[in-house]
Formats: structure tokens, C-alpha cells, sequence
């Protein structure tokens, strides 16, 4: 939202639609917009820096995405570099999926699922100083994915909160160096877990070999963290969830070789004598709050039945 002093100097609609983007344009050398872009100026022109509030959605013809989670707007890549990328994040996508567990779907028979892991890429240069640090990140990060919905195809929309976290973003700035992996959960990758690794590959790449090298190192180092995090199990292995929200590994070799039912087999763990206790107490409570209720009718229905009776009798005259 722009203030009157800041409206005041603005005399045609080009230039209102860059100031709601970017209050810091300079409208007096600005050129109508091409057709071709639809989320703002050009991106070469040197008035025009994107940031966490007009960054463009990679359905927008200016991100280059190639239909994919991509955005590259100031277009610091190449065509071709941007199809080669974009073709292995498809490929990475379809060739590792992530374990989801009955604590995010209640199904009796198919408690345990594959999701497949959406990761987006933002590029950006000239990324705003105050911005830039790993908590705006996170946030600018999480923002994105709401807006850009990339779990819609699985999902659906709106999506909904008790879903397994399976996105991420990787925001690149070559120009201040800097790679930084958002993700809503730690329970397959996130800043802290693997973002780190994730953030080196990258860097690595952008030293050695250029921008296109540091992306496709990065996203191929988010998948290899979920293939350890999250791996594709042999037929009736099942994961056991841990009081961390990760899966523990150690079970898969002596389960995959135990015989599974046509259903599936749900994996069964001793509960701790707190959780039994707990149990236990909720079941009594319950058979007693459901005694209470059926004296409580039996009650009604006597006071019912002998009421017109007694009644009778407190009518008449004593002599």
C-alpha cells in the first residue's frame, strides 16, 4: 500500500503498478511494459529489484519455469541451462519419494504411503541487504511455497495442515553468495537438517563451474538427504516412527524379510508403561462415564414410571 505523499508524483498506471510492487522506483526514466511480462518491469532494467513481496510465481511467463517450480526472472541462466535444469528436477521429483506415516492419515489398511517431495528453486541478484539473513530466508522461503501451492497436484487446494511437509525451497543469490534450503519441517530435510550440506553443494558448484553447476548440485544434494532420511523400503518393511518426528532405520533389513498379509503389515513397537498407564485410565474413565449415563436413564425412567402414582397419593385428604 503506498501513501499520498507517494502517490502524489505518480501520473500514469505503469508507474502505479511498479511502485506497488517497489515503493523505490524511479518513475521518471520508466518505460511502459512489454506484453511478455505480466508480474512487472523488465528484468534487466537497472530501477527494478525484486523481494520477498514481488518475487513472481513460476507460473509466470517471466520466471522461465518450463513448467516447473523454477524462477529465474532476471534471467541469469540461458535457455538451454534452464530446460537442462528443469528436466532434472522433474527426473529427481519422480525418482525419490519420501515415507509418510499414520499420524497424517488415518487409513486401517494403508497406514504407511509414498508422497513425492516438490522442491522449488528461486534465482535472484540484488536481493534486498535486510533480507538476507537466514531467518528472512526461512520466511521469505515458506512464503513462496504458500504462494506458488506446489503440493497442489497431490494435495489438492486449499491444501490442508495435517499433511506430511513435502516441499522445500532452495533460494540461490549468486551475487552475495549465498544458498539457504526452507522447508516447513524437520522431519525430512530442512535448515537444519541437511540444509547445511545442501547450501555447500551449492556454493561448491557456483565456485567451480557457474550458476547452472551450483543449482543442479544443490537440488541433486536435497534428494540424496531424503533417500538417507526417507529411503525406498523393500516390500513389507514398515518404518517406526520416533519421539524426534523421524523414522528409525535400524529395523529394515530383518523386516523386509518377514512375510506380509495381503493388507499390509503395520509395524508394532512395545508402548512405554506411561502411554499403557495413560491408556488404561482413559478406557476406565470412559466405563465409567458410560454407567453414569445408563443410571442416570434407568433413573429417569423409574421417577417417570412412579411419579403419577405418587402424586395420587400426596392429593388426597388425610382424615
Amino acid at each position: 500500500m503506498l501513501t499520498n505523499t507517494e502517490l502524489n508524483p505518480i501520473e500514469d498506471i505503469a508507474c502505479l503498478e511498479a511502485k506497488e510492487r517497489d515503493a523505490s522506483v524511479n518513475c521518471s526514466s520508466f518505460q511502459p511494459l512489454p506484453q511478455s511480462w505480466s508480474n512487472g518491469p523488465v528484468p534487466s532494467r537497472p530501477d527494478w529489484k525484486f523481494n520477498a513481496g514481488n518475487y513472481p510465481s513460476w507460473k509466470d511467463p517471466g520466471c522461465f519455469s518450463n513448467g516447473e517450480f523454477f524462477c529465474d526472472p532476471e534471467r541469469l541462466l540461458s535457455t538451454t541451462e534452464r530446460k537442462q535444469i528443469t528436466d532434472q528436477m522433474k527426473k529427481l521429483r519422480q525418482g525419490q519419494h519420501i515415507t509418510c506415516g499414520p499420524q497424517l492419515q488415518h487409513d486401517p489398511v494403508d497406514k504407511w504411503h509414498y508422497d513425492p517431495f516438490y522442491l522449488g528453486v528461486a534465482i535472484a541478484k540484488d536481493w534486498p541487504l535486510h533480507e538476507s539473513d537466514a531467518q528472512s530466508l526461512q520466511s521469505f522461503g515458506r512464503m513462496l511455497a504458500g504462494r506458488w501451492n506446489m503440493t497442489y497436484p497431490w494435495d489438492g487446494n486449499p491444501t490442508f495442515y495435517a499433511r506430511c511437509p513435502n516441499e522445500a525451497m532452495l533460494i540461490i543469490l549468486p551475487d552475495k553468495r549465498q544458498a539457504h534450503l526452507s522447508a516447513p519441517s524437520c522431519m525430512f530435510v530442512c535448515e537444519e537438517k541437511g540444509g547445511p550440506e545442501v547450501a555447500t553443494a551449492t556454493l561448491l558448484g557456483l565456485d567451480s563451474h557457474g550458476l547452472m553447476a551450483g543449482v543442479s548440485a544443490g537440488m541433486s544434494e536435497v534428494y540424496k538427504v531424503l533417500a538417507e532420511s526417507s529411503p525406498m523400503h523393500p516390500k513389507g518393511w514398515q518404518p517406526v516412527e520416533t519421539t524426534a518426528g523421524t523414522w528409525d532405520l535400524s529395523n529394515k533389513v530383518a523386516a523386509a524379510t518377514e512375510p506380509t498379509s495381503a493388507v499390509g503389515v503395520v509395524a508394532s513397537t512395545d508402548a512405554s508403561w506411561e502411554q499403557s498407564a495413560w491408556d488404561w485410565s482413559q478406557r476406565f474413565l470412559f466405563v465409567i462415564a458410560a454407567l453414569m449415563l445408563a443410571g442416570s436413564i434407568f433413573v429417569s425412567l423409574l421417577v417417570c414410571y412412579f411419579a403419577p402414582g405418587l402424586a395420587k397419593d400426596l392429593n388426597k385428604t388425610v382424615v
